[in-house]
């Protein structure tokens, strides 16, 4: 899949999103968005499940290209896929590469020196108003679970 990064507005400011732009409309699917929204609205973490080709990604970016205006510091998609799967033997787990992979979504500086990419996406994050759509998580199921858990870390204290 595709990205186009859009800038949050015509003077060249930094873009706000790479989400990628609608192709095709979602049709027939009203009730699954009302519900993904009223989800959004009062959970700062949702997960969307389901077998593979039923639209989880189209739905999710559906309600993601919806809410770009609510969030000042942007809404950014990253697409896990690349990312070979995550040895059932290799423990315990690193949210790392799923850092890296945001970190290169929203455009962070690129850091390859630098190893904690984790920190270096959880100190852009902080508690600012962002929104991240976390995609193709199914293969590294524990690194994405130790990364999102890093970024709640400081809202929860």
């Amino acid at each position: 899949m595709s990205t186009a990064t859009v800038p949050a507005t015509g003077s060249g400011a930094p873009a706000r999103t790479n989400l990628p732009a609608e192709t095709e409309p979602l049709i027939g699917r009203r009730d699954d968005v009302a519900l993904l929204e009223g989800l959004l609205a009062e959970s700062r973490l949702v997960t969307v499940t389901g077998i593979g080709g039923v639209g989880k990604t189209r739905l999710a970016l559906q309600c993601a290209r919806a809410r770009v205006p609510e969030f000042e510091r942007g809404v950014w998609f990253i697409d896990l896929s690349a990312l070979t799967p995550t040895p059932v033997d290799q423990q315990p787990a690193s949210g790392e590469r799923v850092a890296f992979a945001t970190a290169a979504a929203m455009g962070l500086p690129d850091r390859a020196a630098h190893s904690d990419a984790l920190g270096q996406v959880a100190e852009a994050v902080g508690t600012r108003s962002i929104l991240l759509v976390l995609d193709n998580c199914e293969h590294v199921v524990a690194e994405a679970a130790v990364f999102v858990a890093e970024l709640q870390r400081p809202l929860q204290e």
